[in-house]
């Protein structure tokens, strides 16, 4: 996420992190510049140890 380049108008964004500790810290990362530039940023964290890739699969298991 640290190479991420945001668009100069400001808007929202959202982000989706990994369920770890890397994932976290990116986002949180992200949030910080982010919101530096204007951006209204919303966390949405996975559930520990998971990704949204896995929860999605979970859910189509059901």
């Amino acid at each position: 996420m640290a190479g991420l380049s945001l668009p100069d108008r400001p808007g929202s964004l959202i982000i989706a992190s990994d369920g770890d500790v890397a994932g976290r810290t990116a986002a949180t990362e992200l949030t910080t510049r982010a919101s530096a530039l204007g951006w209204r940023v919303r966390l949405m964290p996975a559930p520990d140890g998971l990704d949204w890739n896995d929860v999605l699969m979970q859910k189509g298991g059901q």
